[in-house]
């Protein structure tokens, strides 16, 4: 799997907020991620940064710096999953 959300308020005043509930990624080699399996948000403004990598921890929420985030999920494994819910603040 190899897939890229691209989330936009219409409103330039409402910031993306998302919630990664639950990840199951693997192999991880503690807090790192192996490079075939990942959970990247990018929220900060400038988008040509690396975003936060999210691997196993639950719970984690992100704010984005203006109105537009981008998530990328990539898995080569069929048990890798990540819970995601997104809203606009």
């Amino acid at each position: 799997k190899d897939c890229v959300y691209h989330i936009r308020s219409k409103d330039e005043n409402k910031n993306v907020s998302i919630l990664v509930e639950k990840v199951n990624i693997y192999p991880t080699y503690g807090l790192f991620c192996y490079a075939g399996n990942r959970l990247e948000v990018k929220f900060e403004s400038d988008k040509t940064k690396s975003g936060a990598f999210v691997c196993s921890q639950t719970g984690e929420t992100f704010e984005s710096e203006d109105n537009y985030a981008i998530i990328y999920y990539k898995s080569m494994g069929d048990a890798n999953y990540a819970n995601i819910y997104y809203r606009f603040k």
